[in-house]
């Protein structure tokens, strides 16, 4: 993640807003990095299926608040002016009916006039720097070796991780798959209507509010009425 530029990132969320919110839940939130930007949002809770990510974030954030629990359905029985998801975690929902059960929840969580704010992984971004390629990292004692295929008939892409490190001069090997997938902006679009969101506008790249067929990441905003 040493390549994302969290502060640039928070920064272009709110100067996209019309007020600076008072609350702001962050979905999928990792350990909090994010969050950690918005300093002037005095109410901040963070969202993640990870428990070692919520131990991490505890430790390095103590003045946020955050919560175990799954973005495909949750239920905190509170509102907050502000919603965010980054990082192309809206890819990792597996189905149509999956982004209706998130849309929902998203909703459910809204104040009148509260905002959503998230990325989702482009089509392009998928073909062009993914598919077919093989990465290989080491960090310390773990390497890392990382391949990836896009099946564009299905729209999704599955990533293999293997890692290895070295523990008492033995070799461990451990695997993860992931899989991602593609939606269209007319998908997100219908399900968000559905959901009772209103679109306000679609940008590229966390770099302006234009919507370009080179990007990455797909920018989406969206009001509760």
């Amino acid at each position: 993640m040493a390549h994302i530029h969290f502060e640039d990132w928070a920064e272009f969320i709110l100067t996209s807003l019309p007020y600076t919110p008072k609350s702001v839940l962050d979905l999928a939130c990792g350990t909090g990095t994010l969050l950690g930007e918005f300093l002037e949002i005095p109410e901040k809770v963070g969202l993640d299926r990870s428990e070692e990510m919520i131990r991490v974030g505890k430790t390095k954030f103590p003045f946020i608040e955050f919560t175990l629990n799954d973005l495909r359905k949750f239920n905190l029985n509170r509102k907050f002016d502000l919603i965010t998801c980054t990082h192309d975690s809206i890819n990792y929902l597996n189905d149509m009916y999956e982004l209706e059960d998130h849309f929902r929840s998203v909703y459910k969580h809204l104040e009148i006039n509260g905002y959503y704010f998230f990325d989702i992984s482009s089509e392009f971004n998928l073909e062009k720097n993914f598919n077919n390629k093989t990465f290989k990292e080491k960090h310390g004692e773990f390497s890392l070796i990382w391949k990836n295929f896009y099946d564009p008939l299905k729209r999704k892409i599955i990533s293999t991780l293997e890692f290895e490190r070295i523990e008492n001069e033995e070799k461990k090997k451990f695997l993860e798959t992931h899989v991602q997938k593609f939606f269209s902006n007319t998908e997100i679009l219908t399900v968000a209507k559905k959901s009772g969101l209103e679109l306000v506008k679609i940008g590229s790249d966390y770099k302006n509010w234009s919507n370009k067929n080179n990007s990455s990441l797909i920018n989406y905003l969206f009001i509760k009425n």
